[in-house]
């Protein structure tokens, strides 16, 4: 089950993800109950893509290489992220369903 945390971008966020992250509001993309900081997709480029972090602590945006996991699509989240992968995740939620 992902995570259930949001987060409201500020102005100055929006404007730096633009045109990526046309909603004021990301959802943590992760697997519920991990270790912080949250995480949710930001915009992709050729080297890299760029992340939102999250935390009680503070927030920043993060560039990072994806997870090289293994399945027909690869994994959409940052490489070296806690819990399962984005496929699992998808797979779980349906399963729930």
């Amino acid at each position: 089950m992902k995570c259930s945390r949001q987060l409201e971008l500020s102005a100055a966020e929006r404007a730096f993800l633009a045109p990526a992250a046309p909603d004021a509001v990301v959802f943590c993309d992760l697997q519920g109950r991990h270790p912080e900081p949250h995480v949710a997709t930001g915009v992709e480029t050729w080297g890299g893509t760029w992340w939102v972090h999250w935390s009680d602590c503070g927030r920043e945006i993060v560039k990072k290489q994806r997870c090289p996991g293994q399945a027909d699509h690869g994994c959409l989240l940052p490489l070296g992220h806690p819990g399962a992968h984005s496929y699992q995740l998808s797979r779980q939620r349906l399963i729930n369903a």
